[in-house]
């Protein structure tokens, strides 16, 4: 697999964690506490995000190993 694969991957799944998280925003934005439940939910996708990332970076360094 090459990096350009594995960029087009993380893309792909990082996109679908942010459409994700922004659909949970629309379903409670219904709720009182908006900007409690925007902050949280920014906080889960942003730590969310920052996991696949050092999960293919962890990836992208074994196969620079090989």
């Amino acid at each position: 697999m090459n990096f350009k694969k594995l960029f087009w991957i993380k893309s792909v799944i990082s996109g679908f964690v942010v459409l994700f998280f922004i659909n949970l925003m629309d379903k409670i934005a219904k709720n009182n506490d908006y900007y409690k439940n925007l902050a949280i939910i920014s906080f889960l996708g942003f730590f969310t995000l920052l996991i696949i990332n050092l999960v293919f970076a962890i990836i992208k360094k074994k196969i620079a190993k090989k």
